[in-house]
């Protein structure tokens, strides 16, 4: 079980964040991820950067701290490709990385996401990698960090999660209505990154 000192801050530099805000500018549109991602994801906020965007920082982010350049990160990314199945590899392991944008630091008991669509299309992964977003409270040149919550394999996640319906409403008191057929799972069920299989 995932508790708070075990959660792993990562950071980019300016110049690495400022690269991947132009590869997604180049390679993801805004025209594209409304066309592709909008109706997945749900409608576009100009409050939030969109999806995809906040997926290839985190995916980003963690890499660096495995070891792999930002540039080379980029570089290796399918072009025009919402989603390849998998976004790292880990001690043989495929893990889709599921980078949420938050607020606030998050805590031990927020809930992550995973839309039962993205689980069941024919590309496959081993397991998944949960990162928040968050915005600091000084202001900094590279206005986010990320924090790697936890992890889990794709078999046990199914197990443990939670599956609502479109159109339930979630018990989290927040009145939070699904969109989609969603697997829903707290952070204290996650995996420390640090037990991360190598």
């Amino acid at each position: 079980m995932t508790q708070l000192k075990d959660f792993l801050y990562l950071k980019l530099t300016e110049e690495e964040y400022k690269a991947v805000l132009e590869y997604v500018d180049v390679n993801l549109p805004m025209e594209w991820v409304q066309k592709y991602d909008a109706g997945e994801f749900g409608p576009l906020s100009d409050k939030k950067m969109n999806n995809n965007t906040v997926g290839v920082l985190g995916e980003c982010a963690l890499s660096k701290y495995e070891g792999k350049p930002v540039l080379e990160t980029l570089a290796e990314r399918p072009v025009r490709v919402s989603d390849a199945g998998w976004d790292i590899v880990i001690g043989g392991h495929t893990y889709d990385i599921k980078t949420l944008q938050s607020v606030v630091r998050p805590n031990t008991a927020f809930r992550y996401n995973v839309k039962k669509s993205t689980i069941d299309k024919e590309k496959p992964n081993d397991g998944f990698i949960w990162i928040a977003m968050v915005r600091p409270i000084d202001c900094l040149t590279v206005p986010f960090y990320w924090l790697v919550m936890g992890w889990m394999f794709k078999d046990e996640f199914l197990k443990k999660a939670t599956l609502h319906r479109k159109g339930e409403t979630s018990d989290a008191k927040n009145n939070w209505v699904f969109s989609s057929d969603t697997y829903d799972i707290t952070v204290r069920k996650l995996h420390p990154y640090k037990d991360i299989p190598r």
